[in-house]
């Protein structure tokens, strides 16, 4: 089945709910760190963590979709296949490694997203 980006997205609950998309390997320390932090935002819906890990750890963090791949699926794959998981119309595509100050996340998901042409961007400025 083949999905574009303006159909797929019809599908999704439109909420101020965040769908977070993760590919992993378990290359970095951080992922682990990552999934908790982001499990604590009330605008985080689900974060789906696409594992593309042989031996894919038992993980038990709240909000997490766990897709054990048991092979490499490479990472634009994974990313668009956690795209057409996700529940919610407010993405946010996340490397494993990524270390940041997550607070801008209750901006992102309080604030709409503009469409154009089947194309997504955040249109909030956060500064930190």
């Amino acid at each position: 089945m083949t999905f574009t980006f303006g159909e797929s997205v019809a599908n999704l609950k439109s909420t101020n709910m965040i769908s977070v998309i993760m590919p992993t390997m378990w290359q970095g320390n951080r992922a682990i760190e990552t999934l908790k932090a982001l499990s604590k935002y009330q605008s985080v819906g689900e974060i789906i963590l696409i594992d593309n890990s042989e031996t894919p750890p038992d993980l038990k963090i709240d909000k997490l979709v766990h897709i054990k791949e048991y092979k490499n699926t490479y990472v634009n794959p994974a990313w668009n296949k956690g795209y057409r998981l996700a529940k919610f119309d407010k993405l946010l595509f996340v490397n494993d490694d990524v270390q940041t100050n997550w607070g801008f996340i209750n901006a992102f998901g309080l604030n709409t997203l503009t469409w154009n042409n089947g194309i997504g961007r955040w249109s909030y400025f956060v500064g930190f």
